[in-house]
């Protein structure tokens, strides 16, 4: 028999985005036990949040931000089983920021 731990890990911290001319770059803190991580993003704070891209780094380039729109970001890991973690304790701290005139 085989068994997934399918515990939720722990929120990445200090989500941040930096404008760029090529996109919105996220930088976060890694999370212990994590082997990647998911990005999500929404238009409010409050919307709804669709995933943008997965990585196995600590960072993420949005390249698909449009210039002069406000984001939110998110991120969380998967669980070590390979399946997104869940509930609101999951998410990182949101980081808004627009792309910078050039994009």
């Amino acid at each position: 028999m085989t068994t997934v731990d399918r515990t939720a890990l722990a929120a990445p911290a200090g989500l941040i985005a930096i404008s760029l001319s090529r996109g919105l770059q996220l930088d976060w803190n890694g999370v212990t036990g994590a082997v990647s991580y998911r990005v999500y993003r929404a238009t409010s704070e409050n919307g709804l949040y669709a995933q943008v891209g997965s990585t196995d780094k600590l960072s993420y380039l949005d390249t698909s931000a449009i210039e002069s729109v406000a984001y939110y970001y998110r991120t969380r890991p998967p669980t070590s089983g390979g399946t997104p973690s869940t509930g609101v304790s999951s998410w990182a701290t949101r980081a808004r920021s627009r792309c910078a005139p050039g994009r």
